[in-house]
């Protein structure tokens, strides 16, 4: 504060942005059914009556509801207000309330509508979940010297037999992927600024690298969805990865990953999940997770390719784009994703990076599953 004929000020640390501590204003959900949060002044000599307190309710990344509260709390105060939201939960949806104290007019160098606090909570036991209606068309298989071809009516997809991987994925005509989904340890500028855990990043990658093929399976279901299974061992067989992908007929895959520890002991894994490249026609990026960017907070989120890089945590599904409107939706299955998405040189190939966790995890047993579903819509059109 000022004294004299000089102006208050207002220090908003930044922190006080993405809800962590040291806020100007504490917030703590009460009651969700009633909507009740308790609000704190941590100011020492000012009321809170130059804010106001905005709110919103997301369901499922998107905005249904919102509210704007007038503030009357003395200096170190607190009170408990009721947003009166009529939203009703159920079953199947995310619902998370956003808060933020905003200021009502300019106050010194802060201007006029900002936040000084911000906090997200997540509504009810609630989990996202969507169903995926399997499609039963007809699909041609051959199984080739080289190569495992699968052709629907509007797709085709390519297995390299030597390595269990995709080697061409196709949609209408338009390549979606070019190689895939290969095991993964992490993005090398993850890291970079830790040697050991770089290390442990070229060892593991080496490991990949050297990774041998044991055997494949085609099988087909009552339903004309065929499943391709690929057994990898590695480290002299310390360790075996299980891939197995369930193809419908629309082209969409289930994508099933399986690390086994068998015996021995190796050093942490910088992360764990798998990587794809895909053509260079790939712009746009759409997803529903957790944007380091927006307070860490969950919502539905729009950038282009590669300024979307950077991790994603939380992701229940991802939607990448071609200019030409056609790409690839992946879907949770029985658990959050994390995604990262880069250009492999400028204007070149992406790299798509899907992982069940960038943090260093032991040598043991991991498995996660997504769904990968080809789709176009002219609204990406560019």
């Amino acid at each position: 504060h000022g004294t004299g004929s000089n102006p208050a000020l207002l220090t908003v640390p930044q922190e006080t942005l993405t809800g962590a501590g040291h806020e100007v204003v504490e917030m703590e959900l009460g009651d969700f059914l009633k909507g009740t949060i308790r609000i704190r002044n941590a100011f020492a000599l000012r009321d809170l009556s130059g804010y106001y307190l905005e709110w919103s309710i997301l369901r499922n990344g998107e905005k249904t509801e919102e509210g704007r509260r007038q503030l009357e709390v003395a200096p170190g105060a607190q009170t408990m207000l009721s947003l009166d939201y009529k939203t009703r939960f159920y079953e199947g949806n995310d619902y998370f309330l956003n808060l933020r104290i905003k200021t009502k007019a300019a106050d010194g160098m802060v201007p006029a509508d900002f936040a000084v606090a911000s906090r997200q909570f997540r509504l009810g036991p609630y989990r996202y979940q969507e169903t995926y209606q399997v499609d039963k068309g007809l699909i041609d298989v051959t199984d080739g010297p080289g190569n495992i071809a699968l052709n629907g009516y509007d797709f085709r997809i390519e297995f390299d037999k030597s390595t269990g991987q995709i080697i061409r994925y196709s949609y209408r005509g338009k390549d979606l992927m070019s190689a895939g989904p290969e095991l993964a340890f992490g993005e090398p500028g993850d890291t970079s600024k830790n040697d050991t855990l770089e290390k442990n990043r070229i060892l593991w990658d080496q490991a990949v690298r050297e990774s041998t093929l044991l055997e494949y399976q085609i099988t087909e279901d009552v339903n004309g969805n065929y499943y391709l299974s690929f057994t990898k061992i590695l480290l002299g067989g310390d360790a075996r990865l299980f891939q197995r992908f369930r193809i419908d007929g629309r082209g969409a895959m289930l994508v099933q990953n399986v690390f086994v520890k068998m015996q021995g002991e190796y050093p942490v894994m910088p992360g764990f999940g798998t990587a794809f490249h895909l053509p260079k026609e790939f712009s746009l990026m759409d997803w529903y997770g957790r944007e380091p960017d927006a307070g860490h907070e969950v919502g539905v989120y729009s950038d282009t390719i590669p300024a979307a890089g950077g991790a994603k945590s939380d992701v229940r599904w991802a939607r990448l784009t071609r200019k030409d409107g056609y790409g690839l939706l992946i879907r949770q299955e029985s658990t959050l994703f994390h995604l990262i998405t880069r250009r492999e040189r400028p204007e070149g190939p992406v790299m798509l990076s899907i992982d069940l966790s960038h943090e260093p995890v032991p040598f043991k047993s991991w498995n996660f599953s997504y769904r990968v579903i080809p789709y176009s819509s002219s609204k990406y059109v560019q």
